[in-house]
């Protein structure tokens, strides 16, 4: 069998919040169109996560949904970087083979993401938006990594640390 059955466990029940709770209820306010009637790009994780388990959605579509909206907007926007096309949409389908076979590594499988330029990805440009670290290109990937919320543009002033694992 698959050799990771236990993970797929991890996501909480349908309809449920991590830890069992249900979700709040809606007010007038907060209400919005029902799922189905909203882009993917405008649906909680939650219900992205969803239809990935249910096979309603695969990782591929979901992807290519995501890059269709980088490519579209990002020119105006200048939000992204650096867009690894290719990369993810392997990994869509490396997910969607997983997910077919009955195997989930987590909530989060099959969903895209982006990383903020000041997390290290090994053999990616890591700059902080600084462009004191122009060609400064990870070695391997940060285990984890702490963050200050600032919105400073020089590299003296954005903290930038990453916490490795012992070697």
């Amino acid at each position: 069998g698959a050799p990771c059955g236990a993970a797929a466990s991890l996501a909480p029940p349908a309809g449920r919040l991590p830890g069992g709770a249900a979700p709040p209820r809606p007010n007038a306010v907060s209400r919005m169109p029902p799922a189905e009637d909203r882009p993917l790009h405008e649906l909680p994780i939650t219900a992205l996560a969803a239809r990935l388990r249910e096979g309603a959605l695969s990782p591929l579509a979901l992807t290519e949904h995501f890059l269709q909206r980088i490519a579209m907007l990002n020119g105006p926007l200048n939000a992204y970087k650096l867009v690894l096309r290719e990369r993810a949409l392997a990994e869509a389908r490396a997910a969607e083979s997983l997910l077919r076979a009955g195997c989930a590594l987590g909530p989060l499988h099959g969903i895209p993401y982006a990383t903020k330029d000041i997390y290290d990805v090994a053999g990616l440009p890591t700059t902080a938006g600084s462009r004191l670290l122009e060609g400064s290109v990870a070695a391997r990937p940060a285990a984890a990594a702490a963050y200050s919320a600032s919105n400073m543009s020089s590299q003296i002033e954005t903290p930038r640390v990453t916490v490795r694992p012992p070697a």
